[in-house]
């Protein structure tokens, strides 16, 4: 926890995806300047290969940006909060299942957390609207106890259904019914 400091909001994924540079572009303009960009927060874009326009929109508007970082155990540290304010895109959120793994509560439009099978308000908050997003994120930021909850219930998740040994079972179980279904 960082005492005395605005609290970090974190978008953290490939900075050259472009579901992923909609998602910031979005983010930066609809929720983060308009509701969320008042002294009390900061915001943090971290990943590899960020385009110039997004490189400019992050110097311009006084954004914290890592390109490239050799490491991403020290941005997890260093932030409160992951966002995920995906409109488009397919595939596993995989970002958000390291988030939890890292202990740091997420907020998450629905497209976002597709894939997971995540219920809002218990391993994370969700919101669509721009002004619901900004709500979702002052209220993790502004309640240890919710962000704590959210957290707990997040790694018991990651565990029960996205642990090594989960998959691995899940694979097995897959392939024993092929197995069974090529007899057929």
């Amino acid at each position: 926890c960082r005492i005395n400091r605005p609290k970090l909001l974190l978008y953290l994924f490939s900075l050259n995806y472009l579901p992923n540079i909609d998602a910031i572009c979005y983010f930066v303009e609809q929720i983060w300047l308009p509701f969320l960009n008042t002294g009390e927060f900061e915001l943090m874009v971290a990943g590899r290969q960020a385009p110039a326009a997004l490189i400019a929109l992050c110097q311009r508007d006084g954004i914290t940006l890592i390109q490239d970082p050799p490491e991403i155990e020290s941005v997890y540290a260093a932030s409160d909060l992951l966002v995920v304010p995906l409109r488009i895109g397919g595939g596993t959120r995989i970002k958000i299942l390291e988030a939890f793994g890292y202990g740091r509560p997420v907020v998450t439009t629905t497209i976002g957390a597709e894939g997971l099978d995540l219920n809002d308000g218990e391993h994370a908050l969700f919101a669509d609207a721009p002004q619901a997003f900004a709500e979702a994120c002052r209220r993790v930021l502004g309640d240890e106890t919710l962000a704590r909850r959210l957290v707990s219930t997040a790694r018991t998740l990651l565990q029960q259904r996205f642990s090594a040994e989960q998959i691995g079972k899940a694979i097995m179980a897959g392939y024993a019914l092929a197995r069974g279904s090529a007899g057929k």
